[in-house]
């Protein structure tokens, strides 16, 4: 068993791929505090905003957090 978690993260690919695996885990959990807004709450006098302190990546066409969405 030890041999093969030494060879795990001797591998350069294999420590890239638990990288991403973490960082969308990381993402997951904390996604209430890193989505400032409801992705599916539509406000269309806020549609096609640019980036702001309220919508960090702007704003689509029906006025939902761009980056709220992707989270």
């Amino acid at each position: 068993m030890n041999r093969t978690w030494r060879r795990f993260y001797t591998h350069r690919l294999a420590l890239a791929g638990l990288s991403v695996i973490a960082a969308f885990v990381l993402i997951a959990l904390l996604a209430p505090w890193l989505a400032p807004n409801d992705p599916i709450r539509q406000s269309l006098p806020d549609s096609l905003q640019s980036p702001s302190l309220r919508f960090p990546l702007g704003t689509d066409e029906f006025g939902r957090c761009v980056l709220s969405r992707i989270v």
